[in-house]
């Protein structure tokens, strides 16, 4: 992900301390997301390849090569987590405006597509109407009460923290128009951002949004921010108030990031967590003996990878609303969320006739009154430290 920016930036930027500054500022912007064992990073890196290998072949060297990577990287993006095609969209109606010629880009847009169908039509030979549920359906989750929920925290939260980032795309904007010539590198990065900024916060006010919505935007700042001191010249090196002003931006990011934990390592905390691991290994196995080869579901998916080889019920995508009240830090977070276009009815009636004999909660505050407004068939049948297993009751 960094070689591929330190490339993107290396179109605008020569100087290495200039570099390490806006590799700061990317790093400042990032979340524990990225980090984890999810597909955003793998997602942000094919966006990233993406656009290096776009902007090489229009603006730089018309290569075949350039054509074909950036192709498959678009196509992988799209696959490894669906919301990339909205951002490649992007892109590419942004090279549309501002790239020559313009049947080329319309082409590659065209092999894209067809690309990500002929895959699609694969997997759907392959996992039939799964594949369309898990790839589509269960990405359109609405909120009901959007003025309510949390996530319009997160959109607040993002505007204060990409502010000096926005007035920095407003002075490029000024220069392009002032340059009366958009039909460039510049041109594309300006629109792409301008473009991706509206549509990412728009996104954030799906249900489980959270600040991982705005990476490929964050890649797209950066590069504005490159912009800017190339525009600004010997100036932006020669005078120390531009270093400070970065300095003190990186120092607020940083500041932000600890208050709202977007990213936070603290090593005391990491080694009791490494003992609690040792702790809940052990317990897991001892449930995973008691329940065998019977049917269980974890509400919380905070330990769902100690019981990967259990028969274990998936579905949190259901109610993603329920799963947030659980797994999120804050105890005061609000939502509520339903899917459009799948019926919930076959996955809760479940828990109503004992299909799903067991449930596995964590032993914490959240957990038991939880479990009683939404499972309430199911009885404590054994616990320990870290868990609590409930098992199903008729009422019969």
């Amino acid at each position: 992900q960094f070689i591929y920016l330190y490339k993107l930036l290396s179109y605008y930027i020569a100087s290495k301390k200039t570099m390490f500054i806006l590799f700061l500022v990317f790093a400042m912007l990032l979340t524990g997301h990225l980090y984890s064992i999810r597909p955003d990073a793998l997602k942000l890196l094919f966006y990233t390849l993406f656009l290096y290998y776009s902007i090489g072949y229009f603006y730089y060297k018309k290569s075949i090569t350039n054509v074909i990577i950036a192709s498959i990287c678009a196509v992988a993006a799209i696959y490894t987590k669906q919301d990339a095609a909205i951002y490649i969209c992007i892109a590419l109606l942004s090279l549309i405006i501002t790239a020559s010629p313009i049947k080329k880009v319309i082409l590659i847009s065209f092999a894209i597509g067809i690309s990500c169908l002929l895959i699609f039509g694969i997997l759907y030979l392959m996992y039939d109407y799964a594949i369309i549920s898990n790839l589509i359906l269960f990405n359109l989750q609405t909120v009901k009460k959007t003025s309510q929920s949390y996530t319009i925290y997160f959109i607040l939260l993002s505007i204060i923290r990409t502010l000096p980032l926005l007035l920095i795309l407003l002075y490029n904007i000024i220069q392009l128009y002032k340059q009366k010539e958009y039909r460039n590198i510049n041109g594309f990065i300006v629109i792409s951002t301008c473009l991706t900024y509206i549509y990412a916060h728009f996104a954030l006010l799906r249900a489980a949004a959270s600040l991982n919505y705005l990476y490929e935007l964050n890649v797209l700042f950066v590069m504005n921010m490159a912009i800017y001191i190339q525009n600004k010249g010997s100036e932006f090196s020669q005078r120390i108030r531009y270093h400070y002003l970065i300095c003190c931006y990186i120092f607020f990011l940083f500041l932000t990031s600890i208050i709202f934990h977007t990213y936070l390592i603290n090593i005391k905390k990491e080694k009791m967590l490494k003992v609690t691991y040792n702790v809940v290994t052990k317990e897991a196995n001892t449930i995973k003996t008691r329940i065998g080869k019977q049917a269980i579901f974890l509400p919380n998916s905070k330990y769902m990878l100690l019981f990967a080889d259990a028969n274990m019920v998936t579905g949190h995508d259901m109610h993603i609303d329920r799963f947030i009240e659980l797994y999120v830090d804050f105890d005061k977070i609000k939502i509520q969320s339903s899917l459009s276009k799948i019926n919930t009815n076959v996955f809760d009636n479940s828990f109503l006739d004992g299909t799903i004999p067991y449930i596995l909660m964590p032993n914490d505050s959240k957990s038991k009154p939880h479990l009683q407004t939404y499972y309430p068939k199911y009885k404590i049948d054994y616990h320990t430290s870290n868990f609590v297993l409930y098992k199903f009751f008729s009422n019969k």
